[in-house]
């Protein structure tokens, strides 16, 4: 699978839908009025988030910079990154199993640290033998090499200049917008699940997080931000059809919730998670955005 792809499409190089053409249509009837599709947001600030997300003007949040002791220490794939970089460093080099993955011991220094723990591994339904066996730990070497930090050469991970200058000094805001903007917009999230439908929730991630900075101040379902997700994306919805395991409406709010909430917002440290842990309910789950949401972005 190509993990630097992230647009939605169907395999065969086409896209399911043309987002250009819809925002495109809804910026020729009014281009700066607020909609309620967009919970507020006109075309243009909606055309900023999904194009522009990281950069500040004309977006209606803004990445802060300089941000308070401590803040990058409580974003946990951030310091997991951090880690990996300083052992390859460490160990000058990492020789991979014959997969090509990471060996044990490392999995399990890594692992230790503590900072994403899973449930199937904490309750000791799965044994950590292997990288597969870790979803965190089977996404951080590849968000490591998108992001430039290593290279993979004669079944080795080395450290590139890039990783050797963030492993040997104190350079973090701006490793950790490296880090936010591969995990983003280069890595992709479908590559984590089994859902069908490439795009989910992925796209338009910035306004996900808009929604958490506008409501998260109090708890509030994974369902609720899904609802207007749906409003916002239609077009993502209707490639989900009814199955075993639900309606399409269910599976894709599932899906929706897995990608963004659990694989990205918690990972990061925005969210705080209350109530159902059985994926076929996620969309009960409540969610709160945390400081340190509020620390790394600005609601403009």
């Amino acid at each position: 699978m190509d993990t630097s792809e992230s647009k939605p499409y169907n395999g065969d190089g086409e896209y399911f839908f043309d987002i250009e053409e819809y925002l495109n249509s809804l910026v020729r009837s009014s281009n700066a009025a607020p909609l309620e599709d967009f919970s507020g947001l006109s075309p243009e600030q909606m055309h900023h988030l999904l194009y522009y997300p990281l950069e500040s003007e004309g977006s209606p949040i803004y990445l802060r910079g300089n941000l308070p002791e401590g803040t990058y220490d409580a974003i946990p794939f951030f310091r997991l990154v951090e880690e990996f970089t300083r052992i390859v460093g460490r160990e000058g080099f990492i020789k991979l199993t014959p997969k090509g993955a990471l060996p044990r011991k490392i999995l399990h220094e890594l692992y230790g640290f503590g900072f994403l723990k899973e449930e199937f591994i904490e309750k000791g339904y799965v044994k950590l033998m292997r990288e597969s066996d870790s979803v965190v730990l089977t996404t951080l070497p590849i968000v490591a090499r998108l992001s430039g930090l290593i290279t993979k050469k004669l079944g080795r991970f080395t450290l590139t200049n890039r990783g050797r200058k963030f492993a040997e000094s104190d350079h973090r805001e701006e490793m950790f917008r490296l880090i936010l903007g591969t995990f983003t917009d280069r890595f992709n999230w479908d590559y984590n699940d089994g859902y069908p439908v490439s795009g989910t929730g992925q796209f338009g991630w910035a306004y996900t997080t808009y929604l958490l900075l506008k409501f998260g101040y109090s708890d509030r379902s994974v369902g609720f931000y899904a609802d207007k997700y749906a409003t916002a994306f239609p077009m993502f919805w209707s490639q989900f059809q009814d199955g075993p395991f639900g309606s399409a409406r269910k599976q894709c709010t599932s899906c929706y919730a897995l990608r963004v909430f659990e694989h990205f917002l918690n990972w990061f440290g925005f969210v705080q998670f209350k109530g159902e842990d059985d994926f076929l309910h996620r969309e009960k789950s409540l969610v709160k955005s945390t400081d340190v949401l509020a620390k790394v972005f600005e609601l403009k």
